[in-house]
Order: C-alpha cells, then sequence, then structure tokens
C-alpha cells in the first residue's frame, strides 16, 4: 500500500491475502458457522475485486504492471490494453456484488469466474515475467509473488465448495432462493 501513494483502494485489494489465514483458522477450529464463514468470504472476495477493479478502469492510475504484464502474455497493443483492462475491471465489478445475488446459480457462476480470474491473474506474474532461458533466476524472483496471490483463486473456489455443502445439507433452501430469484 505504502508504495501506491498510500491509496485506501490498494489496501483492501489485499483482503483476501490477509484474511484468509484467519479464515483457514476459523475453518480448521470451526470458530464460525458454515453461513457465516461463506459470508465472510464472499465480503473478502468482493473487497478485493472492488479495489482491483478500481485500478484496472482507472479510478486509480492504472498501474505500469498491469499493463505491461498484460502486453506480454496477451501481445495486445498499449492502447488494447487498456480497454482489455477497463472490461476486466467492470467484469470485477460484477463478481463483487453478483456474488450476493439470491440467485445461487449466479453466484456459483460467478464465484467460479472468480476462481478462473484470480488464478489467472496470479499466475500472470509467472509467465510474463519467467524467462525460460533464465529460469532458474527469474522463476525464483517472481514465485513468491505469484504464491502469495493464490488465494484470489483458492478463496472463490473453497467458497463454492462450502456453498455447494450448504445447499447439500439443506436442499429446500436453495430451491427457495431460485424460485425467489426468478419472480
Amino acid at each position: 500500500m505504502k508504495d501506491k501513494s498510500f491509496a485506501v483502494g490498494q489496501f483492501w485489494e489485499y483482503t483476501i491475502q490477509f484474511m484468509s489465514p484467519i479464515l483457514l483458522l476459523f475453518w480448521v477450529e470451526k470458530k464460525i458457522s458454515k453461513e457465516s464463514w461463506l459470508l465472510t468470504a464472499k465480503l473478502c472476495i468482493a473487497l478485493s475485486f472492488t479495489c482491483h477493479g478500481l485500478y484496472a478502469v482507472g479510478f486509480y492510475p492504472v498501474p505500469g504492471n498491469f499493463i505491461d504484464m498484460t502486453i506480454s502474455i496477451l501481445g495486445l497493443t498499449q492502447s488494447q490494453t487498456y480497454i482489455y483492462l477497463f472490461i476486466a475491471g467492470i467484469l470485477d465489478f460484477v463478481i463483487a456484488f453478483g456474488i450476493f445475488a439470491p440467485n445461487k446459480k449466479i453466484v456459483k457462476s460467478l464465484l467460479l469466474y472468480a476462481t478462473f480470474w484470480g488464478l489467472a491473474t496470479t499466475l500472470a506474474r509467472i509467465f510474463a515475467y519467467v524467462s525460460f532461458s533464465n529460469f532458474n533466476d527469474t522463476f525464483w524472483q517472481w514465485a513468491p509473488h505469484a504464491l502469495y496471490r493464490f488465494p484470489h483463486g483458492l478463496l472463490p473456489l473453497v467458497s463454492i465448495l462450502v456453498l455447494l455443502q450448504l445447499e447439500k445439507r439443506n436442499p429446500k433452501s436453495s430451491k427457495t432462493s431460485l424460485k425467489t430469484a426468478n419472480k
């Protein structure tokens, strides 16, 4: 956050990273119900994706590494990259708000996309910056950057699994919420 001029959005973009160990502890120690755990996880996902989206759409200056990674991996021009990142930012907002929808199919779909996008942005550091001609040095330089971002994909994935467990435990509530959403 300090490197980003103390932008508040940067702090909250890290929500998944600093809350995942706490959520893991709650899970292992069974300190909260699965419903409360899922709500907390969804709040963390929403905060992280919202703040990530704020950078991607240009609310805060678009980070140079977002641009560099996108150009390096996708081969886009700089202007195409800004458009791509803007669309990605909009999708981040859709995820952040949509995971609270009453329709469980929509929630699961958005969490699945969040899993994909979280893992893609995690692995982007490896694909963009690791040189195969100098693999040993570049991999070990960028692997830690990917490692502490893995919760961005893993927390949405675990949230899907928890949601499926809750539906299995109480199938009537998932059918009721689907009927309510379709009215």
